[in-house]
């Protein structure tokens, strides 16, 4: 599904990615991890067309130029770290999920996949409400139903459980492991390498612009997270086959 080669991306003159490569395959769910300033987010935004980059990135099998914008819209949806609030409704910010389907009218189809999305999401009663009313949290679940909505084949999300509660975090990170399940391929940077641990099929690990290492979840090593983070780390095992990780 997402083809990366010899990627790279600069602002004002200073290298911000250097020679990225990675795969994607169909129905997989990457957690991008790395400390700040590893350049996670830039090559979220280079994968959704946001910013122009140097190197080779295919999308199903597509070199990404050659998409137009509303094609892409159509393949991959895109959730920022953070959605600024504004005077529309939460349906209406949902519905804008649907541009690249929609004429200048809402299609029955277009209104059920919004209403479908703030099922997934569980905030059917904050339809009516004003996006600028809510807290970051429930402005968080909207951006990612807005993205449900779009009903693409990849989703790509920048710290989606930013300003979650415990139990709204774990409740995202299993709707996006049921969505991989279900076919759809998630890339998500994230900063809580638990939450990475629990739910997602592959890590891939950056520093300072460059890719660190990718590793399965399962086969996941101190070394790796020693190297990323420069600081000491163990993993360990629940009985029921969760691994985390502690840092000392």
């Amino acid at each position: 599904m997402i083809r990366v080669r010899n990627l790279s991306f600069s602002y004002n003159g200073r290298a911000i990615l250097r020679d990225i490569a990675f795969e994607v395959k169909e129905g997989e769910f990457l957690a991008i991890l790395g400390p700040n300033g590893a350049g996670k987010s830039t090559l979220l935004r280079c994968l959704a067309k946001i910013l122009k980059c140097e190197g080779e990135i295919e999308i199903c099998g597509r070199n990404l130029h050659e998409y137009s914008r509303r094609e892409l819209s159509k393949t991959i949806a895109y959730v920022p770290q953070r959605v600024e609030p504004n005077f529309l409704r939460v349906f209406d910010m949902v519905l804008l999920g649907r541009k690249p389907y929609m004429g200048i009218i809402p299609s029955e189809e277009d209104i059920k996949a919004v209403e479908r999305a703030l099922k997934t999401l569980k905030i059917e009663h904050l339809a009516g409400r004003l996006t600028k009313t809510l807290s970051g949290g429930e402005l968080q679940k909207v951006a990612i139903a807005r993205a449900l909505a779009q009903e693409s084949s990849i989703i790509l999300l920048d710290e989606p459980t930013n300003n979650l509660d415990p139990r709204s975090q774990v409740d995202l990170m299993n709707l996006l492991r049921k969505l991989s399940q279900a076919g759809k391929t998630i890339v998500t940077v994230m900063h809580d390498i638990n939450l990475a641990l629990r739910f997602a099929e592959k890590l891939m690990f950056m520093k300072n612009g460059e890719v660190v290492g990718i590793v399965e979840t399962k086969k996941i090593s101190p070394e790796i997270i020693e190297e990323t983070f420069n600081v000491k780390a163990e993993i360990f095992e629940t009985p029921s086959g969760v691994k985390f990780c502690q840092f000392y």
